[in-house]
């Protein structure tokens, strides 16, 4: 008896066996040249098995391909357009197809009300958060509601997930009559107000840890100013750091130079 193994690196799918040789009811042993033919069929077979198999995960391949490109654009929906003429403009570029960089405003009661944040991680699991954050921000009552009451709510839900990831994030309030403007920075990089054509520049750092993992920390201290009309706000995530280097951030020039680029 001859006994082939339909075999791939360490992975075994069968073998290929042949039964004992008889001639005249005697029993012979098998040729070299029987071998031999017993370990080509076995090889012949292990590659058509190796090419179903490639196919297979090809076919599955360009379906999830296909899935996270939808999901991609979906991604890109949540995020607002800017249909109100304001002088906003936004911009996320994630590592993977989806993540969770997000930025929002909304306009109620005479102030716009924005954020940007960041969920820990990367991919699906963070783009799932980034649009729960993203609901919890459309849905909240602005009306009545401070910003210190929304960022104590959205962290205590996100305190109840029970869930290894959290949220850094920069929120604000801008009364559209007086310029007056309000930030808070939980837990997230820098910003930077920029003033006189970015002659003059103050940076706000986070006073709190990210949402998600104190389940309480009190009211947040707040950062006011006017916003004259030659200034304009800079909200970033730690993608900007990952891009150009820590060294930059660090020199602080860098991205101010970088930001009044983009502007001109």
């Amino acid at each position: 008896m001859i006994t082939a193994p339909i075999s791939f690196g360490e992975n075994r799918f069968g073998v290929v066996q042949l039964l004992n040789k008889t001639v005249n009811k005697l029993i012979e042993p098998f040729e070299t040249e029987e071998l031999a033919l017993a370990s080509a069929t076995s090889q012949l077979i292990t590659q058509a098995m190796m090419m179903i198999r490639l196919a297979e995960t090809m076919i599955e391949d360009k379906l999830l391909h296909q899935e996270l490109e939808q999901a991609k654009q979906l991604q890109a929906l949540l995020l607002v357009q800017n249909k109100d003429s304001l002088p906003i403009c936004g911009r996320t570029s994630p590592a993977r197809h989806v993540g969770g960089d997000f930025y929002d405003y909304l306009i109620s009661q005479g102030r716009l009300v924005f954020c940007l944040g960041d969920v820990a991680g990367k991919g699906m699991p963070a783009a799932l958060m980034m649009g729960f954050c993203i609901s919890a921000f459309r849905s909240f009552n602005w009306q009545e509601n401070s910003l210190n009451q929304f960022v104590t709510m959205l962290n205590g839900l996100l305190c109840d997930l029970d869930s290894d990831r959290f949220l850094v994030m920069s929120i604000g309030s801008l009364e559209l009559d007086t310029n007056q403007l309000t930030l808070l920075c939980c837990g997230h990089s820098e910003s930077v107000l920029l003033s006189d054509s970015a002659q003059q520049t103050r940076w706000m750092k986070a006073v709190t840890p990210p949402l998600g993992i104190m389940e309480e920390f009190g009211d947040i201290p707040a950062y006011q100013f006017m916003l004259g009309e030659n200034s304009w706000l800079v909200l970033m995530t730690d993608g900007v750091t990952e891009a150009f280097g820590v060294e930059m951030i660090k020199q602080r020039q860098g991205i101010v130079d970088f930001f009044c680029n983009l502007q001109s």
